[in-house]
């Protein structure tokens, strides 16, 4: 029997673990406020239907913004739980047994349940954008209002890993139809305009993450790509892209893509290859950044904030 505790995941202290977990070092403490505008590239969409196929941009909408995964890759490399506080192997890894957060509420008031989990989980069958994972699953049982268990076709030690597929978001199950069509989710931020190509969402007050993550109080993300991108960052209309740009008071740092421990590519973001992410000064990068997707995994809006 394995079991893995979020909170061994984390660096020990209240303090270092907060900011650790946020991919910044100690003492590099954060400035709250502000509006984050981003330039990213990789098609857009007009609403949150996570069987589809997501390209960069809707990936940095939805799950690093609007949306949770029950588990997300960190910073530093590490797996930690987003809406799972801990996971347990059982019977060979054949078995999972989840525990979800108790504080977690979606955007429309609603708390976060076991059902929530799979109805949407159960969404992803064949054809759809997360049946690379859910074709694993043989079966899921909730086991009291915050937890659940899931029954594998065969065991699998990388489960969790596979959880944090950005495809994987948690809707309401009570409404997953209208939580689509409205980007009703858990996340950090509410949406307050979707339009194609463009999203305008501000920050959830008293979120469950309280202080750890989510340094801006507002997000303006739009989808754009090659010489437009470029244009917007020079011309100071957004502050950050995932392309190699030439501006004044730019810096640049490469991301190298690669795959998670077991997770099959169709579930990432292809293609596995090094992307530039160009930002204006006044975004202050961490020194830890994350290595596995571009845009520090898609969570820019976490882990990044105003200098």
């Amino acid at each position: 029997m394995t079991r893995i505790d979020r909170r061994k995941l984390l660096t020990t202290g209240a303090f270092a673990a907060a900011f650790a977990g946020a991919g910044m070092p100690v003492g590099a403490r954060p400035k709250r406020g502000g509006l984050l505008r981003a330039g990213v590239s990789g098609g857009t969409a007009t609403d949150w239907d996570a069987r589809r196929p997501w390209g960069l941009a809707m990936a940095v909408c939805g799950a690093g913004a609007v949306f949770d995964t029950l588990t997300e890759v960190a910073p530093d490399g590490s797996l930690r739980g987003e809406l799972a506080t801990r996971w347990e192997a059982l019977d060979g890894a054949t078995r999972w047994a989840l525990e979800l957060r108790r504080d977690a509420m979606f955007h429309n008031g609603k708390p976060l349940e076991a059902t929530d989990v799979i109805a949407s989980l159960a969404l992803h069958g064949p054809g759809t954008a997360g049946w690379a994972v859910m074709r694993r699953v043989a079966s899921m049982q909730p086991r009291g209002r915050h937890a659940l268990d899931v029954t594998l076709h065969a065991p699998d030690a990388d489960f969790p890993y596979l959880l944090s597929d950005y495809h994987l978001v948690i809707y309401p199950g009570d409404d997953i139809t209208g939580a689509m069509a409205q980007g009703i989710g858990t996340g950090l931020y509410r949406t307050e305009r979707l339009a194609e190509g463009r999203l305008e969402a501000r920050r959830v007050r008293d979120h469950d993450r309280g202080e750890t993550a989510g340094w801006f109080d507002e997000i303006e993300i739009r989808a754009l790509d090659g010489h437009a991108a470029q244009q917007a960052l020079a011309n100071r209309q957004v502050d950050v892209i995932d392309g190699e740009a030439e501006a004044r008071a730019v810096s640049s740092r490469i991301v190298t893509g690669q795959p998670y421990p077991g997770v099959p590519e169709q579930v990432s973001l292809p293609p596995f290859a090094d992307y530039v992410v160009s930002a204006h000064e006044r975004l202050a990068l961490p020194r830890v950044m994350g290595n596995l997707w571009p845009l520090d995994n898609a969570r820019l809006a976490e882990r990044w904030w105003m200098a």
